[in-house]
């Protein structure tokens, strides 16, 4: 009795302590954001200026138990940031932060961007540690402008201990709270969407990776679904040998990133889950992609969240049997030519994947007929506020060693993941992920589960959406009230939605450092001219435009087989990547398009193309469809049976243009504008309101009005 209450004290003794410490790393962490905030640093950098600082001071510390390490074995060890260079060396000089600064951005900065190609350095040429310090202290920034503010972030971060296991869980936790915040901020800036951990943790207890597996994420981000799966791994196996240790280290885990930022952001949160050695990469996937990879350089398991809603060019796309300009098709391309013989996969999709037609429902088709896709699980609208509220699913499948194709599919529609589907997402009761977890091991049917033949999924064209049979025949006799309830929930989002585009209205308001009229204005003519592309090939490259249903009185004009022909005469315009279609038709006035893959279209089209030194390519569409200029060219549109824009008065409209940046700026805020307009029609439909809605956010956006 008396050992075990000692035992209970000293746990409790532990626990305090733990509770102690942990409250001392987050105080640490919050004393240098409020350092960062002081000294005039952008919230959404605080997470590249402490990813930085915590890399070199997790590296210095690397270091030095490899030092120890190696002098306990009496064999030599060489440091590769040593003397001046070395963290604990020029962090101590917090009391000369002014010379601090000057040797971190004049010394340090360009020490580290030429690692490995300077004489002292020469011996660390093929290291990778040595690429990956030039990859990311070429693309990542030192925020901090004072040299007293600095000093005071740094002796923050030295608080911090990367080989203690408690600051190093505190610290994870920190900082994925971080990287939430900066998604949030910006939706894309940080690595696309923000996975959160609950959906990762769901998709990793059902693919199991262990020790001896290759596990791959072709667009990590900041690295959650690698992270996750190394703690995933320590929890399953236990003590970890030697061997096995240093294959979780060296030969798990493998990536590729695009953006530079979110690279350090992954690379950092590695270090944190304390994986060294991950085989991490900065490169496009995309242009990497092969068709036929050898089985020894494909993975066992892969994890993802590829991008969606990106276009790629067309070029881009030869690499690829099935050819798209959608992103999330053609990542799957890849991770299905990726995934070794016996492996795993689980991919979050968009719902349109799942039953579009076209190049998705080619690739669904090979999907299901190489590979046993065995789980669909439906997630509900709003799993990726504040983000997107797009629809996604997971659909989870195998490479079979017996290469056969999938025989039937079990499908769970998740209603509740645990937290709201609003832009909170703040934690709620009844979490539908154990019990699908639960039913997931046996397949079993139930109010929110289902199996459907691979024969029944055949006959409608491939088609993989989650259609629940059972809330079909529940809606056939929901009573009234319970429908009005419905529509009710339906109009609070909808509300909700209204509510976070006025935040985003008065942000966008906010944002005009001087009203637009006061911006130079510059005639089109001069800064996007009209300029055809060379003429492609053949008709197949002939492009849908997307002018909705394209007809007129006369029948001039029609659409067919997905792309636009003119019986008004034999020419046709040509264009690229580089150009933005415009309709000179009276009645089409609206409809300009930026084309994401080079074609041929209607004469009636304008292919102009700006001066890219000037002119951003979407901040002149937006300007095109702005009523200001829909006005114009109304007032200037000529001919009887079909009014056509007088060229002469189009070239030389004065178009506004503002700086670069600024143009990017004011797109960006337009675009998350619209998005919110989109989610709102998707509810409501069609509404007359949402129309002039997005008419009023162009007209003020380009009057200053706002």
């Amino acid at each position: 009795m008396a050992h075990s209450k000692a035992k209970n004290k000293n746990k409790q003794a532990s626990n305090n302590e733990t509770e102690h410490r942990r409250q001392e790393v987050q105080q640490a962490i919050k004393s240098a954001c409020d350092q960062l905030r002081d000294d005039g640093v952008d919230p959404r950098d605080y997470v590249e200026q402490l990813a930085w600082l915590f890399f070199l001071k997790a590296f210095d510390e690397m270091e030095s138990r490899r030092e120890e390490e190696a002098a306990f074995d009496g064999s030599p060890y060489r440091r590769r940031l040593d003397g001046e260079y070395r963290w604990s060396s020029w962090s101590s000089m917090s009391n000369r932060p002014d010379q601090m600064l000057e040797f971190v951005d004049g010394k340090l900065w360009p020490h580290l961007r030429a690692f490995g190609e300077t004489e002292d350095t020469r011996q660390f040429a093929n290291d990778p540690i040595a690429e990956r310090f030039r990859r990311i202290f070429w693309t990542v920034r030192n925020h901090s402008r004072r040299g007293a503010s600095f000093a005071r972030v740094t002796q923050q971060v030295n608080r911090l201990h990367f080989g203690d296991a408690t600051d190093v869980i505190v610290l994870s936790e920190l900082y994925e709270g971080l990287l939430k915040d900066v998604a949030a901020d910006s939706a894309g800036y940080a690595g696309e969407f923000y996975t959160q951990r609950h959906i990762i943790q769901a998709m990793i207890n059902v693919v199991r990776p262990k020790i001896g597996d290759r596990i791959y994420d072709p667009c990590f981000g900041t690295a959650g679904f690698l992270a996750e799966s190394a703690e995933y791994i320590r929890n399953m196996e236990g003590t970890l040998s030697g061997s096995h240790l240093d294959q979780l280290q060296q030969k798990t885990f493998y990536g590729i990133e695009l953006k530079p930022l979110t690279y350090l952001l992954g690379t950092m949160n590695m270090l944190l889950h304390r994986i060294e050695g991950a085989n991490i990469e900065l490169g496009n996937t995309l242009e990497l992609h092969s068709t036929n990879v050898p089985e020894n350089d494909r993975y066992d398991v892969i994890l993802s969240n590829p991008p969606y809603g990106g276009k790629m060019a067309r070029e881009l796309q030869t690499n690829f049997t099935i050819q798209s300009g959608s992103t999330e098709i053609l990542f799957l391309q890849h991770i299905m030519a990726n995934l070794a013989t016996g492996g795993r996969a689980a991919v979050i999709i968009p719902e349109g994947v799942l039953f579009r037609g076209g190049p998705d429902a080619k690739i669904r088709e090979r999907l299901l007929r190489e590979f046993d896709v065995h789980t669909v699980l439906s997630l509900p609208v709003g799993c990726f506020l504040p983000y997107t509220s797009v629809k996604t699913n997971i659909i989870f499948f195998n490479r079979c060693k017996d290469h056969l194709g999938t025989k039937d599919v079990w499908f769970y529609e998740l209603t509740n993941d645990g937290f709201d589907l609003k832009s909170t997402r703040r934690p709620i009761q009844g979490s539908q992920i154990p019990d699908f977890r639960a039913k997931w091991e046996e397949r079993l049917e139930g109010d929110n589960s289902w199996i459907v033949s691979i024969s029944e999924i055949a006959q409608r064209d491939w088609d993989l959406s989650a259609r629940n049979p059972n809330k079909e025949k529940e809606l056939e006799y929901k009573p009234p009230l319970e429908l009005v309830q419905s529509i009710k929930a339906k109009e609070k989002r909808v509300i909700e939605l209204l509510g976070e585009l006025e935040e985003f209205l008065e942000n966008l308001r906010n944002f005009w450092r001087s009203p637009m009229p006061e911006s130079p204005r510059i005639p089109l003519g001069s800064i996007a001219p009209k300029a055809d592309a060379p003429i492609p090939a053949s008709d197949a490259m002939v492009w849908n435009l997307s002018l909705d249903d394209v007809e007129t009185g006369t029948g001039t004009i029609r659409e067919r087989k997905h792309c636009l022909v003119s019986e008004l005469g034999s020419t046709k315009c040509s264009f690229d990547t580089r150009h933005v279609l415009y309709s000179k038709l009276r009645p089409y006035l609206n409809k300009v398009v930026v084309p994401d893959q080079p074609g041929v279209g209607t004469s009636e089209l304008i292919p102009l193309l700006p001066d890219p030194e000037r002119l951003d390519r979407s901040f002149l569409a937006y300007y095109l469809r702005s009523p200001e200029f829909v006005d114009f060219a109304v007032a200037h549109s000529r001919g009887a049976n079909l009014p056509r824009v007088a060229m002469r008065a189009l070239w030389t409209h004065r178009v506004p243009v503002p700086s670069l940046d600024e143009q990017r700026r004011i797109v960006e805020r337009i675009e998350m504008c619209m998005k919110r307009v989109r989610d709102i029609q998707a509810l409501r439909g069609p509404l007359e309101e949402m129309a002039s809605l997005t008419a009023s956010i162009l007209r003020s956006t380009f009057s200053g009005s706002l």
